[in-house]
């Protein structure tokens, strides 16, 4: 999402004009003194993760990386039309001075969002962006006029021509404050993405034609998307996370809060039979895994209309930090009966097959919307 120009029409348009540049830059590389940095900064769970990934051969490698947490009583920036938070700002400068960071690729609010698909008839790669504009009011509760918009052309009939595309949107007055707020911390944003976009593009195997669920489990949210060749189909935000477990852990068990976080990364759902936490993270988890199904069953009853022939889902995606519970992958795989897995944020990062990063695998799975945001428009 390209934030210098805030219209409908051009939002978007520098992430499309860096993959055309691909080519050229191939053959004449940009001075190293005018690369942007490959830095992405997640804005969530009142907290920020930024992570920078420095080219390194036909790879990246690690470059600074951290995270700062909002003063306690700051806004839950998942659901915020007033974006107005001065310890915000002042984190985000922090970040920049501290970092030297002059140019960051941020997230937007899942929630916020919403995620269309739409079959056009055959016309010019040229009259798409028009085509999907005209049809944005009939799926969103704005008008054009207030949003920002990008599309992705997924699929074009070969006998009929239609033209299959997602589309992401998020209300124009959102991605505008936010990005005031970084401007506001000096720091120049060429590109936005929401949050789902960039976890998948940090988890999703890059050549990858399946189908997975995403299941992104922060603090306050949890957010399941739907993706199909590496673009988000269905995306949706459950209001249940890691502190709802640990909240059930302490109620359950009547122990403070550390000792229930303790319980919860240590026992998890490794021994089912004599197990006291097994009780509370079941109910915890159970609207996660409900909205989960809600996922499999639409992607399966409704897949055909713009997909035929795409298959079942292959593969559950877990991330985020309560992906860390001992044993939850095979909880719900159990439930869901699709395998189920810990994602690994580093899949798309070729240079880490020989080189080990300096996250441990913990923390890593809290910076995969960091992770996705910094590969954004690398090849």
């Amino acid at each position: 999402m390209a934030c210098n120009d805030p219209s409908p029409s051009t939002f978007f348009r520098v992430i499309i004009e860096v993959m055309r540049r691909d080519l050229f830059l191939e053959y004449f590389p940009v001075p190293k003194y005018l690369e942007l940095p490959n830095v992405g900064i997640d804005v969530s769970d009142n907290c920020i993760r930024f992570i920078e990934l420095i080219k390194n051969g036909g790879g990246f490698q690690l470059g600074k990386h951290g995270k700062k947490q909002l003063a306690s009583g700051s806004k839950d920036y998942t659901r915020d039309e007033t974006i107005d938070n001065s310890n915000l700002r002042h984190e985000l400068l922090k970040t920049r001075e501290e970092n030297s960071f002059e140019s960051v690729k941020a997230s937007l609010p899942e929630d916020q969002a919403y995620f269309l698909r739409l079959r056009l008839p055959p016309i010019d790669a040229s009259a798409i962006r028009g085509a999907v504009e005209l049809q944005i009011e009939d799926h969103v509760p704005y008008a054009a006029t207030e949003v920002v918009f990008d599309y992705e052309v997924v699929n074009v009939d070969d006998k009929t021509g239609h033209i299959d595309v997602t589309v992401a949107v998020t209300p124009k007055s959102i991605a505008e404050k936010y990005l005031a707020e970084f401007n506001l911390a000096r720091l120049s944003v060429p590109i936005m993405m929401i949050e789902s976009e960039a976890v998948a593009r940090a988890v999703v195997p890059r050549t990858s034609h399946d189908n997975y669920i995403v299941v992104n489990i922060g603090k306050n949210k949890t957010v399941i998307s739907v993706v199909s060749d590496g673009a988000v189909w269905i995306s949706d935000t459950v209001k249940a996370g890691g502190n709802l477990l640990t909240s059930l852990i302490v109620k359950y068990l009547n122990v403070d809060p550390l000792t229930a976080g303790d319980v919860k990364y240590g026992d998890g759902f490794s021994d089912l039979k004599n197990n006291s936490v097994l009780e509370p993270l079941a109910l915890g988890l159970s609207s996660i895994r409900d909205e989960i199904i809600r996922h499999q069953l639409y992607w399966k009853n409704n897949k055909e209309e713009t997909l035929s022939g795409k298959g079942d889902i292959a593969q559950v995606l877990l991330c985020g930090e309560d992906a860390n519970i001992p044993g939850i992958d095979c909880y719900l795989s159990s439930s869901l009966k699709v395998a189920t897995v810990i994602a690994n944020p580093w899949i798309n990062v070729e240079s880490f097959e020989k080189h080990i990063p300096e996250l441990t695998r913990r923390e890593s799975l809290q910076y995969a919307t960091a992770i996705g945001l910094a590969l954004n428009n690398l090849p």
